[in-house]
């Protein structure tokens, strides 16, 4: 291929890259004005869009029509739960915002080849898995200075100030939640588009999750990795050689997080977050087991988070004033 020929193949890689990544920016890449943020990749989709109704808006009308058809219940459910809520305005304005991102980010990638948009967010998520990867090593006991991107100052462990990384995101469920979605997609037929991508991003994605510390997002990869075995089994494409092959990067993330966790300053640290979580006696034994472990998690349900509990999540919600009754006729 020529050198022409490539450019030509990267740069719509690297073009889409970008806008997923900057998507990807609450805390950085982001215009603030009052209380809200708006990111800089929605300039950039706002731009697409205008380019896309220009050039292919009528011939798009059916696919705008089916997305529409197919989104519909949700935000039926969502316009109505905001109607219904003590704060309908700032809802059904994150409605209208999420419509816009909705509309504009189909325009955008319906500019670029399907395989040129999936390359591209598989890049993206491996740079950003690559990041939170990087500053847990870096900065997870030693702080954001010390990081990329950003780091979610932790005091659950007594005596012991934790940094969870979460790049470029809002906080570490934010990442975990997002990055759980790509390194899912990696496992299915879309990961055709971009292989090496893809088998990159699912081993420093499995990574990068386990450090973030995130249940939410540990719950969201386990779901969307049994519903894509499921799924393959149903399609009778799931064969022994194939998991053979899913368990090199296991083996390689097992490696990874020994080097990283067990044989590091890190470790009194780790530990002492997931004895906040439920499993540090069992963390302890299975570290020096000779053979393989398997850990059995009960989680509390009050737990919504690592710093909330259900309870606690109600009674703040009860203590908000209620707005006066109208007087209008």
């Amino acid at each position: 291929m020529t050198l022409f020929g490539r450019a030509s193949v990267v740069s719509p890689t690297v073009v889409c890259a970008i806008v997923f990544f900057l998507a990807s920016a609450d805390r950085l890449f982001t215009i603030r004005t009052g209380t809200m943020n708006v990111r800089f990749a929605a300039v950039v989709l706002l731009a697409a869009f205008v380019v896309f109704a220009v050039t292919r808006g009528r011939k798009s009308i059916d696919d705008v029509r089916t997305l529409t058809i197919a989104w519909l219940p949700f935000i039926a459910m969502y316009a109505l739960a905001a109607a219904t809520s003590q704060a309908t305005a700032p809802t059904m304005l994150k409605l209208g915002w999420f419509a816009f991102d909705f509309v504009v980010a189909f325009a955008a990638t319906a500019l670029f080849n399907a395989r040129d948009v999936a390359r591209g967010y598989f890049l993206s998520y491996l740079v950003i898995a690559s990041i939170i990867a990087i500053d847990f090593v870096t900065g997870f006991t030693r702080g954001s200075d010390h990081m990329i991107g950003y780091g979610q100052a932790n005091d659950m462990v007594p005596g012991i100030l934790l940094f969870r990384p979460h790049a470029f995101y809002y906080e570490p469920s934010f990442a975990a939640s997002a990055l759980a979605l790509a390194w899912a997609l990696a496992l299915t037929g879309m990961r055709d588009a971009a292989p090496k991508l893809a088998g990159a991003l699912a081993v420093v994605g499995a990574i990068a999750l386990v450090l973030m510390t995130s249940r939410i997002g540990w719950f969201y990869a386990a779901v969307t990795a049994a519903a894509v075995l499921v799924f393959r089994y149903r399609e009778g494409t799931l064969r022994l050689s194939s998991l053979a092959r899913a368990s090199i990067p296991i083996v390689l993330i097992a490696s990874v997080l020994a080097g990283v966790i067990a044989f590091s300053d890190k470790r009194d640290a780790i530990a002492g977050l997931a004895g906040r979580l439920g499993f540090a006696p069992a963390f302890e034994r299975v570290l020096v087991a000779d053979g393989p472990s398997l850990l059995h998690v009960k989680v509390d349900p009050q737990a919504l988070t690592m710093n909330a509990s259900l309870d606690a999540v109600r009674e703040q919600a009860l203590t908000v004033p209620r707005a006066p009754p109208s007087s209008g006729r």
